[in-house]
């Protein structure tokens, strides 16, 4: 599997901005080799790299800076959500309908990964779910990640109060990973 680039560029980003380019050689030093290779060359945002680089990269983060428990994930994940979101998309997420973005995310999915599925369930006033699916999130920080994204992402649509919960997860032997979320919307 393979992701593009852009989400390797959007951890190092955070690195950069958390702990300074010696943070970063520090984080990319904890890399397996060919991870730290990709990590540490020119990445283009819109080439493919493999899944596992970014997911590796999540864990250096946390063995680096962290404290096991990839809470550093979590930031990530709201760092990236602004990080990747674009003025298109901004006013598109904060002009309409929570559940609409999530739709067209979903359509584009595979733009950013090249297995799996995004499918969103369930929305309702103040609650909706987001379930991804037909991939191996390789590690408990992808989907943490992911859950940092998804409430940073919620609360750019100017919502407040956002809880994003991990209810299944294929690590844990569920068919798919769904990740609920709450809010308030006054």
């Amino acid at each position: 599997m393979n992701s593009k680039g852009f989400t390797v560029k959007g951890a190092l980003a955070f690195v950069e901005k958390r702990w300074g380019t010696a943070g970063t050689a520090r984080v990319i030093a904890a890399l397996d080799p060919e991870s730290a290779r990709i990590a540490g060359s020119l990445v283009l945002s819109s080439q493919w790299v493999p899944f596992r680089t970014q997911v590796a990269l999540y864990e250096a983060v946390d063995r680096t800076f962290g404290k096991g428990d990839f809470a550093l994930c979590w930031d990530i994940g709201r760092f990236t959500s602004e990080y990747e979101m674009n003025t298109v998309n901004l006013v598109f997420l904060r002009l309409g309908k929570l559940e609409h973005w999530f739709h067209a995310a979903s359509r584009m999915w595979r733009r950013y990964y090249s297995e799996g599925a995004l499918d969103v369930e369930g929305f309702g006033p103040g609650t909706g779910t987001i379930v991804t699916s037909g991939f191996d999130p390789l590690s408990r920080a992808f989907c943490i990640d992911f859950s940092g994204w998804l409430q940073r992402t919620v609360e750019l649509s100017g919502l407040t109060r956002v809880k994003v919960e991990h209810q299944r997860c294929m690590l844990a032997g569920g068919g798919a990973c769904a990740f609920r979320g709450t809010w308030d919307e006054s």
